[in-house]
Order: structure tokens, then sequence, then C-alpha cells
């Protein structure tokens, strides 16, 4: 077997999320060969913030299960950009493949195994910037494995080669999609507003490394490795979520698919019944998004009026 890949994991202050998420990781039949390095992000405050930062690095130091552990303690508040840009690039200065978790993600315990044959198969493709452990939570009769010109960020793998196009530059991003009339492929043929995410990092309205890698990745003409079943599923869809919209619940809870994918090296280019799948999970939603806040108006509006009869 070839050398696994490092796992680099991310965590702030949500002890119970980095406790179901490590216990999952541990889990994982490659956990005992794999070496984990952890960043742990520090408070932003010294009040309620630090207790929960120090419960989490509690649960860090205790962790075992691994064949070695590095951690790193931020001792100040980096946020969710810095703190994974920084701690990849940082890691890649003595690696060339890594595996990247973050605390709201839980693995199925074949979760490492799709990782590293992703990431030993297309080693050597300059075409492919990542492997995905994470798809949407919607049945599809999709290949095993496919290609897609997108990322995500819970559960993914990269190697040096490829984070190197890693461009911070967001105004450059933004200007050389919109230079090459590719806006309407950003989004999904305008299925999901991506664009939009990526010109409100560039006004430091969010604080997205992945839509910044995304548009690295995608003015590189890269593509991803995904499975058509999730061995991710994200457990931070609620209000603890530093970043935690509305709209996060439109990626639903994924049933985590528990048996080993025996992966074949396959053309690498996008799947276009993975595209048009995608195309109609997103348009659905946007319907569902429109009801609801009609539903929303008029039961507020019938509300107010009821009040006012009384």
């Amino acid at each position: 077997m070839s050398q696994l890949a490092s796992i680099v994991y991310f965590t702030y202050n949500r002890p119970e999320h980095t406790e179901i998420s490590l216990k999952a990781l541990k889990k994982n039949e490659l956990a005992s060969q794999s070496e984990i390095i952890i960043f742990s992000d520090g408070p932003k405050s010294q009040d309620a913030d630090k207790n929960k930062v120090e419960q989490v690095r509690n649960i860090i130091k205790n962790l075992t299960g691994f064949k070695k552990k590095t951690l790193y303690f931020r001792k100040s508040n980096y946020g969710l950009y810095k703190n994974i840009v920084e701690g990849v690039t940082e890691v890649f200065e003595k690696n060339k493949k890594i595996i990247v978790v973050e605390d709201d993600c839980k693995t199925s315990k074949y979760f490492l195994n799709f990782m590293n044959d992703g990431l030993n198969l297309y080693e050597n493709d300059n075409d492919v910037c990542s492997i995905n452990g994470w798809f949407f939570p919607k049945k599809n009769n999709l290949q095993e494995s496919f290609f897609l010109m997108n990322h995500t960020s819970w559960g993914w793998g990269t190697w040096k080669r490829a984070w190197d196009k890693f461009n911070p530059d967001t105004d450059y991003l933004i200007k050389e999609i919109k230079k090459r009339k590719m806006i309407k492929k950003f989004n999904f043929n305008n299925c999901f507003d991506y664009f939009g995410m990526l010109e409100r990092k560039n006004k430091k309205l969010n604080e997205s490394q992945a839509i910044v890698w995304k548009a690295s990745t995608f003015i590189n003409k890269m593509i991803s490795l995904y499975p058509s079943n999730s061995f991710v599923q994200n457990i931070g869809f609620d209000p603890t979520g530093t970043h935690y919209t509305k709209y996060d619940k439109l990626h639903g809870h994924n049933i985590l698919i528990e048996k080993k994918i025996t992966l074949k090296k396959i053309k690498i280019e996008e799947n276009i019944d993975a595209i048009r799948f995608l195309e109609k999970y997103y348009r659905s939603n946007k319907i569902k998004i429109i009801l609801n806040k009609i539903k929303k108006f008029f039961f507020k509006k019938s509300k107010t009026i009821i009040l006012s009869v009384f």
C-alpha cells in the first residue's frame, strides 16, 4: 500500500461536535495507521468562548487511536479562513498529500479508504484538484465515483501540486471569471449563487476558504472526484456553527455509506449525469425556499391580524 495521507483536522469551540467527529474518525479502518494533525483555533473572548475552546482542547489532548498525533493550539482567534488556509499551507511544507476534516464532519468507517485510494489513483493527474468524501443528500443512480468542476469543504483531500493553485486574491478571481464569461457555469448553470458567495468573501462578509478554493481551481479548469453516496455527514447544521445560515439546511443530513468501495480509475471529465442531477436538486430546493418564505409571510401576517382584532 502507498503511504497514507496525513489527516489535517480543524476545530474551534464546539466540544460536542468535536467529540462525535473524532470518535467516528477514530473508528475508520485506516485510523491506527494514519497521522493526525490538529489545529485548534483560539478564543475570540475570555469568557464563555474560552471555556468551550478549553473543553475542545481537553478532548484532543486525550485523543488516542492514531499512529501519530500533532497538536497546534492557536493563541489568538484566526477565524475559519485563516486557520484552514495557513494550516493546510504549513502542513504541505512536509507533505505531498493530505485529507482535511473539520469538527462538524462525521465520517463513515471507510472514509479514509476512499480518500487515500482517490489520492493515490489521481496523484499525477494535474487536471484533478481534489477528492471529496461528501455528496449531496438525495438518492441517485450515478456511478460509484465521478468528476465535477466543483469543491466541497466537508471531508476532502488534495495534493501540494493542486494547493499551489490556491489564489487568495478574490478580486482577481472575480475579474477572471467575469472576463471569461463563466459566471453561469460557476453557478451550476445559475442553479446556485456560488459567484455571490465569492463576491461576499471579497467584501469580507463570509469566512469561506472553500469558495476561494473552488474559484481558484475553476479558473485552472481542474475537477474533483466525488462518491455517489456520501462518506461524510455534516453534523453542524445548528446555530453553534460560526457561519451557520438557514440555507445550509439545503444540504441536509446524509445517510453515511458503510461499505468499502474499490475505486477504479475513470476518464477525467465532468460527469453529465451528475451535473443534471445537481441542477435538478438545486432548482427543487429553490422552489422549497420560496414556498417556505411565502408560508412564513402569510403566517406572520395572519398572526398580526388576529392580534389586532383582540
